[in-house]
């Protein structure tokens, strides 16, 4: 059986309500033994009421009648809407108003608008929303260095399959320069390494993603895609001539550009939430700068740092910017920020 909180249009899609005609449980209270209460305590405490005091003991009856009141308006909000309190008790502020308008008015040239102006986040809730936001991305990221692992693992099959029945030989003896032999296959490489970028592009694309996909960041996620190719295809070919076995080869370099890839920008991105430990953070940065020689970690880390830049922009940046309507992102080819890698 479906209740109202099970239903997905109650907890999903609507954020509040209003209930009128509703009524207050009636306060079980005898004035009388409040005002006997507070005599016996006088007589206690060797206190003795004056006029006023009296008085208010002799209100407390109507006091509290007047409390029970038979009829109100209830608000209900849901608390993951963050103005849904302010909103809908605005939207009651609003009926009550018409409500008691004289009948000669319109109720239509009368309102009450509510203003929200809600606090800055500091520099800590800053932090911990962007580490949340990005340790999301940081999977992306992993999944991303996971796929781009293998492609240029699979360089050097053709490599060792001609080095070792002795066709490279022959291409060099028929007067092929080693110059244009590597220059060949480098350009077809990064030929079929560029339309695997181009699909995980579209992926992202196809998702949406914000932080990879927008107007500022999208030529950047391109760049970095296309420059790790560029680096780390180089970087296979002189495994060629360690491998006699190509299937062995292209198992062997998969792991290593995986270990290398995935550790590298896990460590420094773990490292970074131990903020208040400074020995930890100056530790990482200089790892960071020592890992810069793998193309590997700079296109996880180009990835981390785009979605972190990204949530940053979200939270803090723009609400900064969103009274004159501009908003405000900071260039990501920036020396200082994925220029580097």
């Amino acid at each position: 059986m479906e209740t109202l909180k099970s239903k997905y249009w109650v907890n999903e899609q609507r954020y509040g309500g209003l209930s009128v005609g509703g009524q207050l449980p009636i306060l079980n209270v005898n004035p009388k033994d409040i005002q006997h209460f507070f005599h016996q305590l006088g007589r206690m405490l060797n206190i003795t009421a004056g006029h006023y005091s009296r008085r208010a003991l002799r209100e407390i009856g109507p006091f509290l009648h007047y409390m029970e009141s038979e009829f109100n308006v209830k608000v209900w909000y849901n608390n993951k809407g963050w103005h849904a309190m302010v909103a809908f008790m605005n939207v009651a502020n609003n009926a009550i108003l018409r409500a008691f308008l004289p009948p000669s008015s319109k109720p239509v040239e009368f309102g009450i608008t509510a203003i929200n102006h809600p606090l800055n986040l500091t520099k800590e809730q800053l932090s911990e929303v962007t580490v949340l936001n990005t340790s999301v991305d940081a999977v992306v990221a992993i999944c991303v260095i996971f796929a781009m692992s293998f492609i240029p693992a699979s360089f050097v099959l053709y490599l060792i399959q001609e080095r070792v029945t002795k066709a490279k030989h022959l291409q060099f003896v028929s007067g092929v320069s080693p110059v244009v032999y590597w220059v060949a296959n480098f350009f077809w490489d990064m030929v079929n390494y560029s339309l695997s970028t181009a699909l995980v592009v579209g992926i992202f694309m196809a998702f949406d993603k914000k932080c990879y996909t927008s107007p500022s960041n999208l030529p950047a996620l391109i760049t970095l895609l296309l420059l790790y190719g560029w680096s780390v295809t180089p970087l296979m070919y002189p495994m060629s001539y360690i491998f006699d076995i190509p299937s062995t080869a292209y198992v062997s370099l998969s792991c290593i550009n995986l270990f290398i890839g995935i550790n590298s920008s896990a460590i420094t991105f773990i490292l970074e939430l131990f903020e208040n430990n400074l020995s930890l953070l100056m530790f990482n940065e200089w790892l960071k700068k020592g890992l810069l020689l793998f193309p590997h970690f700079c296109l996880g880390r180009g990835l981390i740092d785009m979605a972190m830049n990204q949530a940053v922009t979200d939270r803090f940046i723009f609400s900064i910017y969103l009274s004159s309507g501009e908003e405000f992102t900071q260039d990501p080819f920036r020396w200082d920020f994925v220029g580097k890698i």
